[in-house]
Formats: C-alpha cells, structure tokens, sequence
C-alpha cells in the first residue's frame, strides 16, 4: 500500500469517471488501486478525508466521479432489511455528497428528495429521506426546497422529520419561516 502522500498524488489525476468507479468499489470494499486503508473509520469518513486533501482540480473530478455515482444509487424493495447494501451505499454518498456539495448534482438529488424515493429506507438507524433533505439544504434553501418541506410535512407526520424540516427552514434566516412550519404542522 503507497503512502497517503503518494496516493492522494495518483487520486488528482483522476478523471471523473476514474473518482465514480474508485469511489464506488471504496465504498463496496472492493480493492482498488491507489490503495487507501480507512481504518475503522465508514467509507463515508474516510472518503471526506480523502477528499479535503486534494487539490482543488482534483477536488472538482471527484465532485463530477460523485455526480455519476447518485444517480445509480437506487433504494431496495420494501421490506427490505434495513443494513442491506443498497441502502449502507445510499447512506454513504448522501454522507460524502453533503460534505462535499457537488454542484452538478443539486439536480438529481433534488429530483430525488421530490420523488420520495427513499422514504421510509433507514439505515444505521438513520431515515434516508431526512439525510436528503439535509443535502439538499447544502446548497441552500430555495423557493422550491422550502415548498417541498412545507408540503411534505403534511404528508409525513412524524416528529423528527418536522425538527430537520424546521432547521433547514432556519437557514432561510432567523425571521418568520420556520415558524411558519410549526404553526402549519402542530395542531
């Protein structure tokens, strides 16, 4: 195994296609070549990691190799066991993507949030659509992400959900907004 210096120096002259492929096998605990050991650390801490140090070239390749990867991230089947891999996968690019904030991707995992793809998948105790939600706000609260929360607080009637709702409506600013949500929610 290379040294941390000699790998993240192979990692920055990554294409896009060459971070999605790399990305994907670190996270399934394929080998893959340049070597990296995260330790104990999940996939998801150790590729945060990975990503802080590089240059910012390289920084925006592996933004682009993430990109290609969400899309192909699809939940499993109701009923499904809740540590299944499709979902330990799911969680571990919604945990890189909202570090890293990868602008091409706002789109999708927007469509994604919408669609309610992940509603009700949980894994590691925690609720898929949720960590969207908190995603999506990485790249701020707009008009639409604050009609979605508002509208989907009403359909999902659960309490946590409506606490994330409220704090990403905080990022609006301090004034009436989130408040507006509980007024509509609470009875």
């Amino acid at each position: 195994m290379p040294n941390i210096e000699t790998a993240l120096s192979l990692l920055s002259d990554f294409s896009p296609s060459d971070w999605a492929t790399w990305i994907d096998h670190f996270i399934d605990g394929t080998l893959v070549e340049p070597a990296i050991s995260r330790g104990m650390d999940p996939a998801h801490v150790a590729l945060n990691t990975i990503y802080d140090q590089l240059p910012e070239a390289a920084k925006r390749s592996f933004s682009a190799g993430l990109t290609e990867l969400l899309p192909s991230a699809q939940p499993d089947k109701i009923g499904a066991p809740e540590n299944s891999t499709n979902s330990s996968r799911i969680y571990s690019l919604l945990q890189v993507a909202a570090h890293v904030a990868p602008p091409q991707a706002k789109a999708v995992l927007l469509s994604r949030l919408t669609s309610e793809s992940l509603r009700g998948v949980t894994y590691a105790g925690w609720d898929l659509h949720s960590l969207l939600l908190v995603v999506c706000s990485q790249f701020g609260v707009d008009q639409k992400l604050s009609d979605y929360i508002f509208h989907s607080v009403q359909s999902i009637r659960d309490f946590a959900y409506l606490v994330i709702c409220f704090r990403m409506l905080t990022k609006l600013g301090p004034e009436i907004t989130p408040f507006l949500l509980l007024e509509q929610a609470l009875p």
